[in-house]
């Protein structure tokens, strides 16, 4: 399995894993995104429908939405229009949103409202992010 890495008990207690979407909020997902969503941010909503954790990175919180919260905003607020390419898949709990990048899936945080310069990098891919759940900065 794809994600066997984030299966462990004391990994799971630390990232909240939900179930998994139901393949009818998956679809309505992929209806209401004008972009393709990576198939990886697909894969993990079908093994667990959001998560909330701490990641060891700037933000160092990460929730990553529910397909009903991503939907929600994919279709209330014109994020596309001002930051073309990326996707709202979650926050950091205190205003800032994570995003996705569809063509490279790397995932970044951004403050409302931005410009493509405000872009903070927090993992080069969306498994390189689900690989940081549960860890804590060293600082």
């Amino acid at each position: 399995m794809k994600f066997d890495f984030l299966l462990s008990q004391e990994l799971c207690d630390k990232w909240g894993r939900n179930n998994g979407a139901s393949p009818e909020e998956l679809a309505c997902l992929k209806e209401c995104c004008a972009d393709e969503l990576p198939a990886v941010y697909l894969d993990f909503l079908a093994f667990s429908n959001g998560a909330d954790t701490g990641i060891p990175v700037q933000p160092y919180s990460c929730i990553l939405y529910q397909v009903k919260d991503v939907i929600e905003l994919a279709t209330s607020y014109d994020f596309v229009e001002n930051l073309p390419g990326f996707f709202i898949i979650g926050s950091d709990g205190g205003g800032e949103y994570i995003i996705l990048e569809l063509k490279t899936s790397r995932v970044c945080c951004v403050n409302l409202p931005f410009t493509e310069e405000e872009i903070l990098d927090i993992a080069p891919s969306f498994i390189d992010l689900l690989k940081m759940f549960g860890q804590r900065s060293e600082e």
